[in-house]
């Protein structure tokens, strides 16, 4: 027997794909900034602050990702 699961009401499925987008975006900006950093010849010491922070960012995406109703 096959289940659905309840759609989400509109404004908790628009505050979820707002806050995935958010996450998406601070993970670009980040890298970005990563890549710059290694690319101007920051020595790896320097940029694991913003490795952590990456890490942080991308299990925050993949929690809330997670938690996304199957359709």
């Amino acid at each position: 027997m096959t289940t659905y699961a309840h759609p989400l009401p509109t404004q908790s499925r628009r505050r979820r794909q707002q806050s995935v987008e958010t996450l998406l975006q601070q993970i670009d900006d980040l890298r970005r900034r990563l890549y710059l950093a290694e690319v101007s010849g920051v020595t790896r010491a320097a940029v694991s602050d913003l490795k952590r922070e990456m890490a942080a960012l991308r299990r925050k995406l993949a929690a809330a990702t997670e938690q996304a109703p199957a359709t």
